[in-house]
């Protein structure tokens, strides 16, 4: 800091000094000219009067000169340069001046001579006023024209000279007081400004720097980019944005911790830098993406190829200190301006491409192409469909039937939520749930179906009970989970006719706050049911330590259940375990009769599936009650059957 204040002083002194330079001249320059035409002993011809003349002349020159020089840009070294030849040019100028002006004393009348003095000391209070900056140069020109000014009044012999000599001496000691402490002020305020500019400038740094790797952030990113393509011709310029995600960094972080995360993240940002063009920007814009920029027109295969070499640079592990972190990166790609002529644009295109990769798996390369870009508009037109259809109220519930595996008899129904579109046709639950949730519309839309249901449910047998899922993303929602328990409080349906179904990964976000509001909605009387089971890596934490009913297990284990043995095992092993907590078990997905009479033989205490029914509305759901219950089969009764 030392050193910048000491530039920053200089230059400001070099600042004051050029703006005064001017006035200080000016000032030079009129009394040498009423000096000229007021003395008549003052001539071209005479000595006094060319040298009154040539003061006049360079000091006229070396003000001009200031004027049309003074706002140059300039370092400090050159404004020393610059000061000091100024300073140079100005103490021999006033001393061949005085010099000329006591030699004219020495031959004037008295009344001249009162006059020369006045005008010494006028013009050196003018000039140290000019210079008082420059500590050096605001003394020399006290001293050079105090001292013939004092002098000449006292040399005058009158007393009131005198006493003027004496006043002029005294103010000249004050003056330099006062300019030391006037300097020392300057300087301070010099220093005080530095250091406001260094803290702002700091501001400036750390809002548009990552602080763990040094890289830009994304706001910087950005505004490089658009700056950039600002500056130059639209039509003539390209550039590459990829973005690119740590794969597999959630997982070090949250089992190792935060300090062996940002060791790999430091360790994949050297890794990136030695693979990437030399030429490309690279920033962090998340908590394990990257983003680089690439200033020179790319083919599709050449993105790929950087996309390879960045996948292949993550095929080791990273070692922090007795862990290897294996991690992997997925890259998307987007062009400017082949995709879009908006910066901006480009670096969602490249964003929507990473993320279309990552569904698809890890390590992936993806360019943003014309089929992307067909998908990306048909989510577009889906996300306005939906919206428009949830502020509606349009999508609807459909009831699949849950029956005994030992007396066939339905004891409930799942609620399952559908949606046909005008435009856009029948659109697959997986599809506009997963939407949903990102446009966060399933608050919304499961209020509207649980409503729906429970008007639906007081027409139905009071025995028969319902389950409803509740998404991933509001399970932890205190506010949420009390507006669903006031609507089922509201209504003429008892809470302990309701089943909530929750994923494995609903919990694992936040499973302290998960497992409060399934304590909550537990006590009102709502069953709680775990769905997909068997598919999380916690599954069996989550069996006592979940206040669970009913754990549903997961359609795939079933699709394989007749050829696949393992497949047996794991169901086997699901509804024993079940059994032995006292936790109910239902098979979802069942599709043949075979599936249907192994989990019978299996002891599974509830069957659901295309093999016992169809998803129905609302108003065939009475058919289904009526039908005739049909135990599911037994190994035993398929033997006697078949004999």
């Amino acid at each position: 800091m030392t050193s910048v204040q000491d530039d920053y002083f200089r230059i400001a002194q070099y600042r004051s000094f050029a703006a005064k330079m001017p006035m200080l001249l000016a000032c030079l320059v009129a009394s040498s000219m009423i000096e000229f035409f007021m003395l008549d002993e003052l001539t071209l011809l005479s000595s006094a009067g060319a040298i009154e003349v040539g003061v006049c002349m360079t000091a006229f020159l070396t003000a001009t000169w200031w004027i049309r020089h003074g706002d140059d840009a300039i370092d400090r070294d050159a404004a020393l340069r610059r000061m000091m030849v100024s300073m140079i040019i100005c103490v021999i100028g006033g001393f061949v001046s005085i010099v000329n002006d006591v030699s004219l004393y020495l031959e004037s009348d008295q009344g001249m001579r009162l006059y020369l003095a006045f005008s010494i000391f006028g013009v050196g209070i003018c000039c140290f006023v000019c210079t008082m900056h420059i500590r050096l140069m605001s003394v020399i020109v006290i001293c050079l024209t105090t001292v013939p000014c004092t002098w000449m009044f006292i040399e005058l012999g009158l007393p009131g000279a005198k006493a003027a000599g004496i006043l002029a001496l005294v103010m000249a000691c004050t003056m330099v007081v006062s300019m030391f402490s006037y300097q020392h002020d300057f300087r301070r305020l010099i220093e005080a400004r530095v250091k406001v500019e260094f803290l702002a400038s700091e501001n400036v740094r750390l809002a548009s720097v990552d602080e763990l790797t040094g890289l830009h952030n994304r706001r910087y990113f950005i505004q490089q980019c658009r700056d950039w393509s600002n500056k130059r011709d639209a039509d003539r310029i390209s550039l590459a944005i990829g973005i690119m995600d740590i794969d597999g960094f959630r997982t070090v972080n949250e089992h190792h911790g935060h300090q062996v995360g940002d060791a790999v993240l430091k360790e994949a940002v050297k890794r990136i830098r030695r693979v990437i063009p030399a030429s490309a920007a690279l920033c962090r814009v998340g908590g394990h993406e990257f983003a680089l920029v690439i200033f020179d027109p790319l083919a599709p295969e050449e993105m790929i190829a950087i996309g390879d070499r960045l996948k292949a640079a993550f095929e080791q592990p990273i070692p922090v200190e007795d862990i290897r972190a294996a991690v992997g990166c997925s890259v998307g790609f987007a062009s400017y301006p082949e995709n879009s002529r908006d910066v901006d644009t480009v670096f969602t295109l490249a964003e929507y491409a990473l993320r279309h990769g990552s569904a698809e798996g890890s390590n992936r390369c993806v360019v943003f192409n014309r089929e992307l870009e067909r998908l990306r508009a048909w989510q577009s037109q889906l996300e306005q469909a939906l919206r428009r259809a949830v502020s509606q109220a349009a999508l609807y519930p459909v009831y699949q039937p849950i029956i005994g595996s030992d007396t066939g008899e339905i004891i409930a129904f799942e609620c399952l939520c559908r949606w046909t579109d005008p435009n856009l046709g029948v659109v697959p639950p997986d599809v506009f749930i997963k939407h949903a949730e990102k446009l966060g519309l399933i608050q919304a839309l499961t209020k509207q179906i649980l409503t729906r249901t429970l008007e639906n449910m007081r027409l139905w047998p009071g025995s028969l009970k319902v389950s409803i899922n509740i998404s991933a993303t509001d399970v932890a929602d205190k506010a949420f989970m009390e507006e669903l328990l006031r609507l089922v409080a509201g209504s003429s349906v008892p809470a302990n006719r309701l089943i909530f179904e929750i994923t494995e990964t609903a919990v694992l976000s936040d499973f302290t706050g998960s497992r409060r509001q399934l304590d909550a909605a537990r006590r009102s009387g709502i069953e709680i049911a775990l769905d997909d089971f068997g598919t999380g890596f916690s599954s069996m934490s989550h069996l006592h330590q979940l206040p669970l009913d009913k754990v549903k297990i997961d359609r795939r284990f079933i699709t394989d259940l007749a050829e696949d043995e393992t497949s047996r095992n794991i169901v086997s092993g699901i509804i024993s375990l079940c059994g032995n907590l006292c936790i109910a078990c239902v098979a979802e997905g069942v599709e043949n009769a075979e599936q249907m009479r192994i989990l019978r033989d299996l002891g599974c205490t509830y069957i659901q599936g295309y093999h016992v029914a169809r998803p129905v509305p609302a108003e065939d759901v009475h058919g289904l009650i009526a039908r005739p219950a049909t135990p599911c089969p037994t190994t035993k009764q398929t033997t006697l059957m078949s004999s």
